[in-house]
Formats: structure tokens, C-alpha cells, sequence
């Protein structure tokens, strides 16, 4: 399968068919710059906010296993509710449909895994680490976040 990359304003999310890669490209205020990757595994459910001309800016927010669920009152301010969430990303109007093809090729990973189409074999360890060092010499990931992320890799 071929990568599937979406750029936000501060995230950029990479799906490969396996590994859902969140890369927060800066700090916003409540989350810091950081790289996250999730198997598809985890991931037990997708929600999807659009976003809207009048309504602002919309969000997709991963429903990982055994995290708390988060629910957003429909009066609350909506950087306050999404921003904090390490699980949703926002978007504007012209990234939702780069959204939306991501949310389906996720949710058909996902079927296809519990339908027992696919073995979830994954990327492997040094395809991982090739990734990382990548991510470091772009820039992406200070020296400390990769040693961190080099030795949770290591350590599975």
C-alpha cells in the first residue's frame, strides 16, 4: 500500500497500512512537537468532525483501546476541547478531503484485519529505526526525542 500523508497546520499524519505516524510539526500550546505511532490494532474507532464554512475548522479524532473516551460539549470553545486531546488532530475545509481518504483507508485496514484478510505483520524493527533516523536528520525529532523513541522501539 502506498503511504497515505495528510498535512494539517501543526500535525502531519502518515498511514502505511499498518501504523497510523502522528508528527505534531510544532508545539500548539497545549501539545508539545513529537512523533507517535499507532498500530492499527489499537485503534478501535475513528471519529470525524467536518469542518465547515461557517462552523470553522473540524476534526478527526482516533479511538484508541483502553483510553478514556472524551465527549465535547457542543458549547465548549472547540481549541479548548480538541487541542489538549491527544487523539484528534483539526483540520480546515480544503484538508478534508485528504482527511476523509485517510479515516477510509484506516477503517478498511481495520475490517480487513478483523475479517482475518490481513496479517498484521507490520513494519519491521529496522524499517522502524530507518524511519526514526529519518525523522532525525530532517530535523523533525530533537536528539533527545529520538534516543527516547530509538529505546522504546528497542525495548518491545
Amino acid at each position: 500500500m502506498e503511504p497515505i500523508t495528510v498535512e494539517t497546520r501543526s500535525t502531519t499524519l502518515v498511514f502505511d497500512g499498518y501504523t497510523l505516524t502522528v508528527n505534531r510539526t510544532r508545539n500548539t500550546g497545549y501539545q508539545k512537537k513529537g512523533t507517535r505511532s499507532i498500530p492499527i490494532g489499537q485503534i478501535s474507532g475513528i471519529e470525524l468532525k467536518p469542518a465547515g464554512k461557517w462552523s470553522g475548522a473540524g476534526h478527526i479524532r482516533f479511538v484508541i483501546g483502553g483510553t478514556i473516551e472524551r465527549h465535547y460539549r457542543t458549547t465548549q470553545v472547540f481549541k479548548t476541547d480538541v487541542l489538549k486531546d491527544d487523539n484528534a488532530v483539526p483540520f480546515s475545509v480544503s484538508q478534508q478531503p485528504a482527511v476523509e481518504a485517510l479515516k477510509a483507508a484506516i477503517e478498511q485496514s481495520i475490517a480487513q484485519q478483523q475479517a482475518g484478510g490481513v496479517q498484521t505483520v507490520g513494519p519491521s524493527l529496522a524499517d522502524e529505526l530507518a524511519k526514526l533516523q529519518g525523522l532525525y536528520q530532517q530535523g523533525v525529532l530533537s536528539p533527545d526525542e529520538f534516543a527516547a523513541a530509538k529505546a522504546r522501539l528497542l525495548s518491545q
